[in-house]
């Protein structure tokens, strides 16, 4: 059934609303019901940013249904993120700041590591680890991953929009003429 989806563990999906009730499940739990919805605790999501144990690479979006927690998926002509077979030592990673376009962690340690952001990926995002550029590729299929240096650091992720300003301007240009 679609509640109990593998896709919705790797989404980091955390609540599920229905206005049926859903059979009991182990991977679900009913938080609230009244007669107008039902809501339920997704026992199953994965977190929404983890440094990953070990990175593997995909070739379609079917490879993705056999994912396991912990590791990250990159697609296989990303030449530029290194493959982590194992990795489970010590670290440690926190959201700082969370706004709208803007995402801040800060992490920690003795080994390089590949940080999943479960939020889209899209080609506007830039990243910075301690004021420095660095890249941002598709992880888990259409999530942010992004390599971090071993050590202490700050990760920014900031949403560019200025290609779409111009955009902005025509519209508000429109709507003020056809209102005028």
């Amino acid at each position: 059934p679609l509640y109990s989806s593998k896709y919705y563990d790797i989404a980091g999906v955390k609540y599920l609303v229905s206005m049926d009730p859903i059979p009991a499940s182990d991977r679900i739990e009913l938080i609230h019901s009244d007669r107008q919805f039902y809501l339920y605790r997704y026992l199953g999501a994965w977190p929404y940013y983890y440094l990953a144990d070990r990175i593997e690479t995909i070739k379609t979006y079917a490879d993705m249904y056999y994912a396991k927690r912990g590791v990250a998926y990159i697609w296989g002509n990303e030449s530029t993120i290194p493959l982590v077979k194992e990795n489970r030592h010590a670290k440690k990673i926190h959201l700082e700041n969370f706004q709208y376009g803007r995402l801040q962690f800060k992490y920690e340690s003795k080994e390089p590591e590949f940080l999943v952001v479960s939020d889209a990926w899209h080609p506007y995002w830039q990243a910075k680890i301690n004021g420095i550029e660095t890249n941002v590729v598709k992880a888990n299929g259409v999530f942010k991953g992004i390599s971090l240096p071993s050590g202490k650091g700050v990760v920014e992720l900031i949403f560019d929009n200025s290609p779409y300003k111009p955009g902005i301007w025509i519209s508000l240009c429109g709507w003020t003429l056809f209102l005028g």
